[in-house]
Order: C-alpha cells, then structure tokens, then sequence
C-alpha cells in the first residue's frame, strides 16, 4: 500500500499553512499607528525611522510576499508606537524580509 502522495500532499498543505501564517502580531503600542503615504503626512512632526525584518523564508520555502509585507507592517508599528509616533510611511522596498520606514507623529504633532 502506497502512502508517499498521501504524504506528499500533507506536506505541502502544513508547509501552506506555517509560510502563510503571520509571526508578527501587533502589540499594544502598534494599534493605533496607522500606514500612509508620503503624501499624506505633510503635516505631521517626523520622529525617525526604523527598521523591521522577518523571515523571508521557512524551511527553505519562500513566504508569500502579502505575508511579508504585513509582517513588516506590524513590526514597524510596534516600533513606531513604542517611540511615540502614530503613523508610518514605508521608505525603502522590501528587500529579503527587510524594510525601513519613516515614523510621523500626525494627531497633535505639537503636542
């Protein structure tokens, strides 16, 4: 009795599951800071940047880019909350699970 595709196919469907899977909650600080443009933020005080990074891979297997992007999102935010801002602004592409984005204080900047 042959089980290799049976297997096969539970592989693929667990690896499925964990490359789509976001690692990268948002904590307390991160749920009100909120992603703009560029554009959008003409009037808001900057505060600096940060950095974010994920994994790009697991187990050898590429994540989905949606994931990653999201992930990134979401530790940005964390971050931008923890340093007291309320918006960020993506400022480089994602390249290999990292992405630097602009941290803006945009409700009450002067305050």
């Amino acid at each position: 009795m042959k089980q290799t595709p049976v297997i096969a196919f539970l592989m693929l469907m667990v690896f499925g599951l964990i490359s789509s899977c976001s690692f990268a909650p948002i904590e307390e600080s991160g749920h009100k800071v909120r992603v703009l443009t560029s554009s959008e933020v003409t009037s808001c005080r900057k505060l600096g940047t940060t950095g974010a990074s994920v994994l790009s891979t697991l187990a050898g297997i590429k994540r989905p880019p949606e994931t990653i992007a999201k992930e990134l999102e979401n530790v940005a935010r964390n971050a931008a909350g923890s340093m007291g801002g309320d918006t960020i602004v993506p400022k480089s592409a994602i390249q290999q699970g990292q992405r630097t984005f602009f941290v803006y204080k945009c409700v009450n900047p002067n305050g």
